[in-house]
């Protein structure tokens, strides 16, 4: 899931993450991931998702992804070091439900940010 709303430069500003140039070329499709909440605290320069389970977050599902390309994306989300977490979820896409992964917040993420007060909750365009 690449693509959210950046409250930084205005909350009907909807961007693309950067570093999903790396999926160019594969086939993709509008999802929703149900379960989750997509989160920026003050002072952090990335979002981040974490489990919620009255939250959604809509992003972008890519198909058939090698495995070579998953490993890239493990090291650009920094999962070794535990900035992020790659987890198995279940995506909704016009096509249907479809299993896919994700990158939620990692345990030095989640540690640093625990304090529900300072996340910036972001809320999809209707």
């Amino acid at each position: 899931m690449s693509r959210y709303i950046n409250p930084k430069k205005g909350l009907n500003q909807i961007e693309t993450h950067h570093k999903s140039a790396v999926l160019e070329g594969y086939e993709k499709a509008d999802g929703v991931l149900e379960g989750y909440s997509l989160h920026w605290p003050d002072g952090l320069s990335y979002p981040f998702i974490l489990s919620n389970e009255d939250g959604e977050v809509l992003g972008e599902t890519y198909y058939d992804v090698e495995d070579e390309k998953v490993k890239e994306l493990d090291e650009i989300e920094r999962v070794k070091s535990g900035l992020f977490q790659r987890r198995q979820v279940n995506v909704k896409t016009p096509k249907g439900r479809v299993d896919a992964f994700t990158y939620i917040g990692g345990d030095g993420l989640r540690e640093e940010y625990r304090n529900p007060l300072i996340y910036r909750t972001l809320v999809p365009e209707e």
